[in-house]
């Protein structure tokens, strides 16, 4: 046998009697107006529109237009069947010229009715898709019998599978109609030149149509075209390695890879993708549910989440390796290859028992463990999207971040009412996303977006939140769709209980007392995972920590302040407000009034109060060496910083009362105490205000500190 891969030449007349399966791993159809206008530009660039003249032959037209390239079509032979193949590389390409074909066959092209369908059997197939593929075929046998004259309706097929698809539809035939209107109302296609761009697609667009070797290794060439920067990422590879597993073991793959699809679109809830696949049978159209959402972590930073939490799971909260971290350009290393990062002696991690690779499968647990983890990344996921925040990126305002749920009697996502703003008791939900938004912000994970405390939310809600709810339609073995749609609407009626407002006090507690304990490991420069793990272990049993008698002299470092601290300063001015508040104002605004309508944001500037090219004023201290302190210093934005620059206190205080300027309730504070007499224990001690403000600030974060022990 050739084990060579084969190369050529080809065009879409020379594949008119091959067939394309799409394979499981593969993204979902992603090209949008941008990519698809820009190949239907690119094509007519390349076509000649005098090869339409009446006087030339189709056989002279084809000769004058130059063949067009337009990449490499990659794929596999089916082993079970010769005259189809899998697409490995350019399916985007692939299947955009393939919707185009449908337009050109609705308006009776050539033989594009031919290339879209042959013998009720689909040029492309779809095999996790099935309602874009019986929807797709449907719609080929209409145009394949309609008749020119008849007015075909193509979006109106199309209702109810993946939105991108739907839009891709639109895309063409908006481009043709733009570019092939016999006038401007647009109302009539130009059929004659329409016939000699569809010809000139068929025969002279042009790609290498490559062949892999049959005994490639398809895994190893999927790293290689990675690590070349094409389209699959590791999280790709991941996603066909683990279901290639399931199905050489013989288990179900393709309801696997069907679950896998749903959660990794981290930027929909899970149940609006479901409702785009047409799980829930009506269209979710209420206004209500935002367009587009932003997850605070992306796909693969969630798989190694859960990852993780199902190895504490296998181990039974015992030790939880090190290794196993949320760095996400080791997830294949982690996850696949079961391998510690120790230079050139790599690690094993784990032993058997928590394997994927079939290759290293001993005791042939891999296919039940990749099974296992599906199903279990789909439990974490609907975890997530009910209790972690999600940003509306189409929001008006700054403060977009919120947690949204699944309206029981409407199939939509809509804030709750225990969310909603409107006093400073303004609901435990709204308490809830304050705290994520506070941790958000002070606890990304070393520069790379993954968030130290999230693995420890989601193992607590999994113990304390859905042992109390019937989720066994999720993780039943016999997963549909339909009982997906179930479970759905028994967590929706579960979290519409007024009760709910207690569990939710329990998770906002829970997070401040993890904070505090990693805060604590701050102060003692102690490594934030073992703290992290200690609290996944303890999840169920987490107590807040001690420190006795600290000292904040690290706080006095100017611009080289921690960011975390005055974050954490933030949250609990947010959360418990100062003495006497009411009598704070900083020009016709009260403090709590501004207290009440504070989000947090990321900031990344530290700001002197007292200017640093006015050092010997003393209008906030009392010399310059109280420049550097915590009670001269604000966390703010760049652009406010850029404003504030070297401005008197005065004008600083007019432009900190701005509508959307106050970022920080801490600068706010040294406005308001700028403008008050010292108090007396400040008058009797001679102190300025920047040491009377940092004295009450961290007599703030000392009692934070302790404040969970009360709880």
């Amino acid at each position: 046998m050739n084990n060579q891969n084969k190369a050529q030449k080809q065009m879409i007349v020379g594949i008119k009697d091959t067939f394309f399966e799409i394979p499981p791993y593969q993204r979902l159809y992603e090209w949008g107006k941008d990519e698809i206008e820009t190949l239907l530009d690119d094509m007519k660039k390349a076509w000649k529109p005098d090869d339409c003249q009446s006087d030339k032959s189709n056989e002279d037209s084809q000769k004058s237009s130059k063949q067009y390239f337009i990449g490499n079509i990659t794929t596999s032979i089916d082993k079970d069947d010769s005259n189809k193949f899998i697409l490995i590389d350019g399916q985007q390409r692939l299947t955009t010229l393939w919707f185009i074909g449908f337009y050109l066959a609705s308006k009776k092209c050539g033989e594009w009715d031919n290339f879209i369908a042959q013998d009720d059997k689909l040029r492309i197939n779809m095999p996790i898709r099935d309602k874009e593929r019986d929807a797709l075929e449907s719609l080929a046998k209409k145009i394949q019998k309609h008749n020119k004259e008849e007015k075909l309706e193509i979006s109106k097929d199309l209702q109810g599978i993946h939105k991108k698809i739907i839009d891709a539809f639109g895309c063409i035939e908006s481009w043709f109609n733009e570019n092939f209107s016999k006038d401007d109302n647009k109302k009539e296609i130009d059929s004659k030149r329409l016939n000699c761009f569809a010809n000139f697609i068929y025969t002279k667009i042009c790609f290498v149509f490559v062949e892999l070797a049959p005994k490639t290794d398809l895994n190893r060439f999927f790293v290689r075209m990675n690590n070349r920067g094409k389209q699959l990422e590791k999280h790709e590879i991941l996603k066909a390695r683990i279901l290639g597993v399931i199905q050489q073991g013989g288990g179900d793959w393709q309801k696997y890879a069907k679950i896998w699809d749903l959660c990794s679109d981290m930027n929909k809830y899970i149940f609006q993708s479901a409702s785009d696949r047409n799980i829930f049978e009506k269209e979710n159209k209420d206004k209500e549910t935002p367009d587009k959402v932003e997850s605070i972590v992306d796909f693969p930073a969630f798989l190694l989440h859960c990852y993780k939490l199902w190895v504490v799971k296998q181990c039974n909260e015992n030790e939880i390796p090190k290794e196993i971290t949320i760095t996400k350009d080791r997830l294949l290393e982690i996850m696949w290859d079961n391998q510690a990062n120790k230079g050139k002696n790599k690690e094993v991690i784990l032993d058997g028992n928590f394997i994927f690779n079939i290759k290293n499968d001993t005791n042939r647990q891999a296919k039940e463990n990749c099974k296992e983890f599906i199903i279990d990344m789909l439990y974490y996921r609907v975890l997530f999207d009910y209790f972690v925040i999600k940003s509306d990126v189409v929001a008006k305002g700054g403060d977009s971040y919120k947690i949204m749920r699944l309206n029981e009697s409407k199939d939509n996502y809509s804030l709750p009412e225990n969310s909603k703003k409107g006093s400073l008791q303004s609901g435990v939900l709204h308490d809830l996303v304050m705290i994520q938004n506070y941790l958000r912000v002070s606890r990304q994970g070393d520069r790379q977006n993954y968030h130290h405390w999230l693995t420890p939310f989601l193992k607590f809600l999994d113990n304390q939140i859905c042992l109390e709810m019937d989720l066994s339609l999720m993780k039943n073995c016999e997963f549909d769709f339909a009982n997906f749609k179930c479970g759905a609407k028994k967590i929706a009626k579960q979290f519409s209980k007024d009760e709910c407002d207690e569990r939710q006090k329990v998770l906002v507690r829970f997070l401040e007392n993890l904070d505090t304990n990693l805060a604590i490991a701050q102060f003692k420069d102690s490594e934030l995972l073992d703290e992290t793990n200690e609290a996944i272990r303890q999840a169920q049993r987490l107590q807040p920590k001690t420190l006795e008698n600290p000292t904040w002299d690290f706080l006095n470092n100017g611009t080289r302040t921690p960011h975390y601290w005055f974050y954490r300063l933030e949250y609990y001015l947010w959360k418990n407000g100062v003495e006497n508040e009411e009598n704070l104002k900083i020009k016709d605004k009260n403090f709590s009034v501004i207290r009440k309508n504070f989000y947090f944001r990321n900031l990344g500037s530290v700001e002197h109060f007292q200017p640093q090219s006015e050092p010997d004023k003393k209008w906030w201290l009392n010399d310059k060496s109280e420049m550097d302190t915590f009670g001269n210093l604000a966390l703010i934005s760049r652009s406010l910083n850029s404003l504030l620059g070297k401005q008197n206190l005065d004008k600083k205080e007019i432009d900190i009362a701005k509508e959307g300027n106050s970022e920080s309730l801490k600068l706010v504070l040294m406005c308001c105490l700028k403008n008050l007499k010292n108090n007396d224990n400040a008058e009797n001690k001679k102190i300025s205000k920047a040491q009377e403000h940092q004295e009450q600030m961290t007599d703030i974060l000392i009692k934070s500190l302790k404040s969970s022990l009360k709880k």
